[in-house]
C-alpha cells in the first residue's frame, strides 16, 4: 500500500498551494487503494477517530497547546493530525469519515486565512464524497465551502453551495448519521449561513437580511448543551450588527461571546471574538 508522505514545508504562498494540491492527490490515491482492503476498515477507522481527537481543533474542541505555542503552529499541528486521520479513513474505504476529515483540514486552513487552500480541500472532499458519503457530511461540506467561496468573493458559488447544503439537510436525519457529524442541526446550518452572509455582505448588502434572519434563528434554536459553539454564533451575530451599523448591539453580543469563549477555554472562538471586538472599538 502506498504510504501518505509528509509534504515538504512550503516557503511561500505559491509553494504552499502546490504542496496542498500534492497532498490532495495522495489522499485521493490512498482513498482509492483503501477500497481494496476492507479487512483494515475497523482498525483504520478507529485510528482516524483517535488522530482527530488528538488534533485539538475538532468541531467542538480547541487547541490545547501551552500559552507559548503560536496559534499558527497549533493550527498546523491540527491540520497534520486531520491529514493523518483522513489517510486512515481512506485506507479503510470509509468515504464519509475521509471526506469529513478533509473538510476539517479545510476549516483549519480557513481559520488561518488561507482561503484558496481551504477551498481546494473542500472541493476535493466534495469530489470524493460524490453521492457515497452520508448526506449530513455532504451538507456540512457544502456549507463550509459556501463560506470559503464568500470569503473569495465568489457570490454565485457561495449561494449555490448554501442551496445545496439546505437541500441535503432534508435527508440528513435518516437514522444512520455518523456520530462525528451528530452536531449537524438546523441551528448549525443557520450558523454557517450567517457566517457566509457576513462575508458576502462586505461587498453585497443584499446578503444582510438573509444573514440576520439565519443568525437570529441559530441563536434562538442553539442547543443548550453546546455552550462553546454558541460563542461562534454570537461573534457572527456581532459582525452582522456591525454591518448594520448597530455598534451597541454588536458590543453586547461580543461581550457574551468573549465570556463564553474564555469560560470554555476555546482559543479559536476567543481569537475570533477579540478580533471582532477590535473592529467595534475602531469604529466607536
Amino acid at each position: 500500500m502506498t504510504p501518505v508522505r509528509k509534504p515538504a514545508r512550503p516557503r511561500d504562498a505559491d509553494e504552499r498551494a502546490v504542496a496542498s494540491c500534492a497532498a490532495l492527490d495522495e489522499l485521493s490515491e490512498t482513498h482509492r487503494l483503501g477500497e481494496r482492503s476492507p479487512p483494515l476498515a475497523q482498525r483504520c477507522t478507529a485510528a482516524a477517530d483517535v488522530a482527530a481527537r488528538r488534533a485539538g481543533v475538532g468541531p467542538r474542541r480547541t487547541h490545547r497547546g501551552t500559552p507559548r505555542t503560536p496559534r499558527r503552529t497549533r493550527h498546523l499541528r491540527g491540520e497534520k493530525k486531520y491529514r493523518d486521520a483522513a489517510a486512515h479513513a481512506g485506507r479503510a474505504g470509509d468515504d464519509s469519515s475521509c471526506c469529513n476529515l478533509l473538510g476539517q483540514i479545510s476549516r483549519v486552513l480557513a481559520d488561518l486565512g488561507h482561503y484558496d487552500e481551504a477551498l481546494a480541500f473542500a472541493d476535493r472532499a466534495l469530489q470524493l464524497a460524490d453521492t457515497r458519503a452520508h448526506p449530513a457530511v455532504r451538507c456540512w461540506l457544502h456549507a463550509v465551502r459556501a463560506h470559503h467561496q464568500a470569503r473569495l468573493a465568489d457570490h454565485a458559488s457561495a449561494r449555490s453551495d448554501l442551496d445545496a447544503a439546505w437541500h441535503l439537510f432534508s435527508r440528513a436525519e435518516d437514522g444512520e448519521k455518523p456520530p462525528y457529524i451528530s452536531y449537524l442541526s438546523e441551528a448549525e446550518l443557520n450558523k454557517w449561513t450567517g457566517h457566509t452572509a457576513v462575508a458576502l455582505a462586505e461587498t453585497d448588502r443584499t446578503a444582510l437580511h438573509t444573514g440576520r434572519q439565519a443568525l437570529e434563528a441559530a441563536l434562538t434554536a442553539w442547543p443548550s448543551p453546546m455552550v462553546r459553539g454558541s460563542a461562534a454564533v454570537l461573534t457572527a451575530s456581532a459582525r452582522m450588527s456591525i454591518a448594520h451599523h448597530n455598534l451597541d448591539q454588536a458590543q453586547n453580543l461580543i461581550d457574551q461571546a468573549i465570556s463564553i469563549a474564555a469560560a470554555t477555554s476555546s482559543t479559536r472562538n476567543l481569537q475570533a471574538a477579540l478580533h471582532t471586538r477590535a473592529i467595534i472599538l475602531a469604529k466607536a
